[in-house]
C-alpha cells in the first residue's frame, strides 16, 4: 500500500514530542542517545513533573530539555526533497487537465469533485514551492495532492478513452453502413429468385438492427462516462456480431451465384445425355458415362435441398460444386478415352459445360474488428497505478526518521 508523507510527518512530531516529555517508564534505563544540550520544547512547564520524581543520571534538567539537534536538518532536507518533486507534480495535473479537456469535447459533463480536486492539487503545488520551513500548511498540502493522486488513478485512464472514443465510434459506424450497403446490395440480386429467401433474409435483417443496437448503447454509454462498458459493448458484442453478421449477408449473396450455377449443370446434363446417345449408337460401352450422368443428377438434388435449408453452410455448398466439377471432368476424360478407341468417325461433340464453377462472392471481411484499434488506446505504460508511472509516491518524500 502506498504510504502518505502525511504519516512520516505524524510521526516525526510523536518522535519530538515523545523526546520532550518526561520519560516515565524509561527513567531506571538513563536517558537515550541525544539528550545531552536538549531544550524543553515551548510551553513545556517544568511543573507539571510529579513530585519526587528523579530525573535520570545523566538527564538534563530545567531548560536543557527538547528535541534532537538535528530534527531540524532532516525537516528541512524533506522540504528540499519535496519542492524538487513538483515538477512531476506539475506533470500529472497537466495531464490530468488534457484528459478532462478532450473528455469535455466529446460532450462529457466532468464531476465537480475531479474539477476541484485538481484545483486543490495546483493549489498545493503552489505551497510547497513557496515553502520556507516545513510547517502545517505544508503538510495540509501533501495531504491535498495525496488526495489528488487517488482522484488521478481512478479516472484518469477514463478520461482519456473518452478523448479517443469518438475516433473508435466513427469507425464503427463506417464498418456498420459497409454492412447495410452490403446487405442492400445482395437483397436486390435476390429479387426474382426461384428459392425462397424471404425467412433468410428477414433473419439476417434482424442481425443488422441488433448491431445498429449495440452501436447506439456504446454511443450511450460513453455519453455517461462509463468508458470500460462502452468499449466492451463493442469489442464484445458489436465488432464480433459485425464479423457474423457479414458472414450471414455473404451466404445470402451467394445464393444466387450458387442457384445460377445449379441450372447450369440442369443444362449441362441434357448436354451431356445427347453426347452419350451418339456414342451409343456408335457402338461404345457408355455404361460409365451413364454412372457419371447419375451421380450428378443426385449431387445436383443434393445442392437444390440444401439451398433450400434455411441458413445453410456455404462451405458445403462450396464442397459441392466442387464435387461436381470433378464429375465434369470425369465425364470429359472418359469420352476422350473412348473417342481414342472407336474405329469410327464420331464426329464433333458438344462440349460440357455444365458443371463449371462460378465465382462466389466472399463475406465481407471486417479487417480484425476491434483489434484494429485497442491497440492505440494509449494509457500509462508500465507497473502500477497511473500515479505510480508518473513518479508519485508521496511516501518518498519528507523528512526520513528513520522509523
Amino acid at each position: 500500500m502506498k504510504s502518505t508523507l502525511s504519516t512520516k510527518v505524524g510521526v516525526a512530531i510523536a518522535l519530538v514530542a515523545f523526546l520532550g516529555l518526561p520519560l516515565f517508564a524509561q527513567a531506571q534505563n538513563g536517558p537515550p542517545a541525544g539528550f545531552e544540550g536538549m531544550t524543553p520544547p515551548a510551553g513545556f512547564d517544568m511543573s507539571q513533573i510529579p513530585a519526587g520524581f528523579q530525573m535520570p543520571s545523566g538527564m538534563p534538567s530545567g531548560d536543557q530539555m527538547g528535541p534532537p539537534a538535528d530534527v531540524q536538518e532532516k525537516m528541512k532536507a524533506g522540504l528540499t526533497r519535496l519542492q524538487k518533486s513538483a515538477n512531476s507534480m506539475e506533470r500529472a495535473v497537466k495531464t490530468m487537465d488534457k484528459a478532462i479537456a478532450g473528455a469535455v469535447a466529446t460532450g462529457y459533463v466532468v464531476p465537480s469533485d475531479i474539477t476541484k480536486s485538481v484545483e486543490s492539487a495546483r493549489a498545493a503545488i503552489a505551497t510547497i514551492r513557496a515553502a520556507t520551513e516545513f510547517n502545517d500548511a505544508v503538510t495540509q498540502a501533501i495531504d491535498d495532492f495525496d488526495s489528488f493522486t487517488e482522484v488521478l488513478d481512478a479516472n484518469v485512464e477514463n478520461l482519456m478513452l473518452m478523448t479517443r472514443f469518438p475516433k473508435v465510434l466513427k469507425a464503427a459506424e463506417t464498418q456498420y453502413n459497409k454492412l447495410v450497403k452490403f446487405f442492400e446490395t445482395t437483397k436486390a440480386r435476390l429479387v426474382g429468385l426461384e428459392a425462397d429467401t424471404t425467412e433468410a433474409i428477414a433473419d439476417v435483417q434482424k442481425k443488422v438492427e441488433e448491431m445498429k443496437s449495440f452501436y447506439d448503447q456504446a454511443k450511450a454509454l460513453s455519453i455517461q462516462g462509463k468508458m470500460e462498458e462502452a468499449f466492451a459493448m463493442l469489442e464484445d458484442n458489436f465488432f464480433p456480431g459485425l464479423e457474423t453478421t457479414s458472414q450471414s449477408i455473404g451466404v445470402l449473396n451467394a445464393l444466387k451465384a450458387i442457384t445460377k450455377t445449379a441450372s447450369g449443370v440442369a443444362r449441362g446434363i441434357a448436354t451431356a445425355q445427347k453426347i452419350i446417345k451418339r456414342l451409343d449408337d456408335a457402338g461404345l460401352e457408355v455404361a460409365d458415362l451413364n454412372k457419371i450422368v447419375a451421380d450428378s443428377n443426385a449431387k445436383l438434388a443434393e445442392l437444390k435441398a440444401l439451398l433450400k435449408t434455411k441458413g445453410y453452410d456455404l462451405d458445403v455448398a462450396m464442397t459441392m460444386l466442387e464435387a461436381l466439377d470433378q464429375l465434369r471432368e470425369d465425364f470429359d476424360n472418359k469420352v476422350d478415352e473412348l473417342i481414342a478407341s472407336a474405329d469410327g468417325n464420331i464426329g464433333n461433340l458438344p462440349t460440357v459445360k455444365m458443371f463449371t464453377g462460378t465465382t462466389i462472392t466472399v463475406p465481407l471481411d471486417m479487417k480484425k474488428g476491434f483489434d484494429a484499434y485497442k491497440d492505440k488506446m494509449g494509457g500509462f505504460k508500465g507497473k502500477g497505478t497511473p500515479s505510480e508511472s508518473m513518479g508519485l509516491d508521496m511516501g518518498s518524500y519528507g523528512p526520513d526518521m528513520g522509523f
